[in-house]
């Protein structure tokens, strides 16, 4: 009888073991994925970090560069969310580790999270420097008819209306607006 639940017990902890083995060895191959993604991210967001160390501010760009510049923005926007997806990379295996029951130590969470807030940074970096960008290239860009200002002559003065974005002309001195030219009137 002892021997018959010695026998019941090896084989109930043969095959406890064996599930645990298995999870474990789950958890490992998880875990392996998990380093692989995040070594992924780090060098794709400090290869972009680094790219964009070597940007020249929006303000100091010459004209003639600001459409050249909006290009390699876009560029860079894509290499920003190729980074992304290396982020999500690790978000995801980070869950699927943790739907398996498995607790990450304080100290992968914080990576994680520096990881992620790294990513968010670049996010907020690139859409800072679009904004002016988009801002200069309407204002000083080719499309941009500000080398029309000094067409006219004071008390004249050419605008742009900001609805319809058609030139109107403002008389000063008599204190009205007409769509036609100063000299064709």
């Amino acid at each position: 009888s002892d021997s018959k639940q010695l026998q019941e017990n090896w084989a109930i902890l043969k095959e406890e073991l064996t599930i645990c083995y298995q999870k474990v060895a789950d958890t490992h191959k998880e875990m392996q994925e998990l380093d692989r993604s995040m070594a992924e991210a780090l060098l794709s967001i400090g290869t972009v970090e680094g790219e964009i160390q070597t940007m020249r501010p929006v303000e100091n760009l010459l004209l003639e560069d600001l459409n050249l510049e909006k290009v390699e923005c876009l560029e860079f926007r894509q290499r920003v969310h190729e980074a992304g997806t290396h982020v999500d990379d690790v978000n995801n295996w980070a869950s699927s580790i943790q739907a398996m029951g498995i607790e990450l130590n304080d100290q992968l969470e914080h990576h994680i999270l520096a990881i992620n807030e790294r990513y968010e940074k670049l996010k907020r970096d690139i859409g800072c420097r679009w904004a002016p960008l988009e801002r200069a290239l309407n204002d000083f860009g080719p499309a941009s008819e500000n080398f029309l200002v000094d067409l006219v002559e004071p008390p004249w003065q050419r605008a742009i209306s900001t609805t319809n974005r058609l030139p109107y002309y403002i008389d000063h001195s008599a204190e009205h607006t007409q769509w036609d030219h100063p000299a064709m009137v």
